[in-house]
């Protein structure tokens, strides 16, 4: 016993720092579970996880014949806090027939993560909820079906549409686009949750809010500091096909009109302090950006919700510290913008 205690001794006095630095990091995190989301997300931790939907076992790889990641069908899950619940196509909705029923405008809701409802409960998506606003103003011949899937890029939300959404004979294509960050997207289907290890200790940190906050910190200073260009030039060395994104939205869109089908793109501002100062250069250059590109366009319906929305979001709606996706309160006021234009819009078609 004393040999115990003198063992446990001499290793308490030799890694005091490293071990005074993980309670440190212990009690931080429990702090931050019980004042964020309250007591049951330490008495149950695996339903309050900040891990990126790659590593949460919500999505999963096609494979050779179908390389696009997916959704797991059937799944009644948690993610990031919420409940996370998938039909058996799946995607993030309720369940619903392939055949459209008929005198049904139905309308498919593409994006990526905000559009997907990160960290806010089924019901609270802005689609989920534009749906009830469509239903509860007695249109209910307007069926509105989500097919986002978070980490998408814009090829990734193209490719999937041709893949696995052609057969539900949508009316109308709703998209959330950003055209201002990035003017290139690469194709990538490779397993990310399968890379080296880096990304292993991705994912154990993913298990901490705490180290997810710092991440996230750290991305946002390497964002604002680092030549603006990073991001392009790091795709560019690592892909083997880079296209230019806004022709493929370009080309999306025309190969959605010769079958009959409107596409209706929208722009919804984030919660971040820039996205909230119209005067502000971010803002400035994040418009015209904006305008610049759709110059090159005459048959398209974009709306860009900024302006609209300025004042009403902060970047206190996220759905915690260190994650900057919208929260419920947001998705609402998307939906209700969304509604103002999408309503006349479909019964002037």
């Amino acid at each position: 016993m004393r040999s115990f205690t003198s063992s446990f001794k001499a290793f308490v006095s030799e890694y005091r720092v490293g071990l005074a630095l993980v309670l440190l990091l212990v009690g931080a995190e429990l702090i931050f579970r019980v004042t964020t989301f309250g007591p049951t997300s330490v008495i149950k931790p695996w339903q309050y996880l900040p891990l990126r939907l790659q590593f949460s076992g919500l999505k999963e790889h096609g494979g050779k014949k179908d390389p696009i990641p997916k959704l797991v069908a059937n799944r009644n899950s948690y993610f990031k806090g919420a409940p996370f619940s998938t039909n058996s196509f799946g995607f993030r909705d309720r369940e619903f027939n392939v055949v459209k029923p008929e005198g049904t405008i139905r309308i498919a809701v593409l994006g990526a993560s905000i559009t997907m409802g990160s960290g806010v409960k089924d019901q609270e998506i802005y689609s989920r909820v534009l749906q009830n606003l469509f239903t509860q103003d007695e249109h209910p011949q307007v069926e509105i079906l989500n097919f986002a899937i978070g980490g998408y890029n814009s090829s990734d939300i193209i490719a999937v549409y041709e893949t696995h959404i052609t057969r539900f004979k949508v009316d109308v294509v709703v998209l959330n686009f950003y055209p201002e960050k990035s003017d290139f997207v690469a194709r990538n289907y490779r397993d990310k949750s399968k890379r080296v290890e880096w990304h292993h200790l991705q994912q154990y940190l993913g298990y901490s809010f705490i180290a997810n906050w710092l991440r996230v910190d750290m991305n946002n200073w390497r964002r604002h500091n680092l030549a603006k260009d990073w991001k392009k030039r790091g795709i560019e060395s690592r892909e083997k096909e880079v296209v230019d994104k806004l022709d493929l939205i370009k080309t999306f869109n025309a190969n959605l009109a010769a079958t009959g089908i409107d596409l209706f793109l929208i722009r919804l501002p984030l919660p971040e302090k820039e996205d909230q100062l119209p005067t502000s250069v971010s803002y400035n250059d994040k418009r015209q950006s904006t305008l610049d590109w759709l110059q090159r366009f005459d048959d398209v319906s974009y709306v860009d919700y900024e302006q609209q929305l300025a004042g009403r979001i902060s970047d206190k709606d996220i759905i915690y510290p260190g994650d900057n996706h919208p929260n419920a309160r947001v998705h609402r006021l998307y939906a209700e913008a969304i509604y103002e234009d999408l309503e006349p819009f479909l019964f002037s078609r």
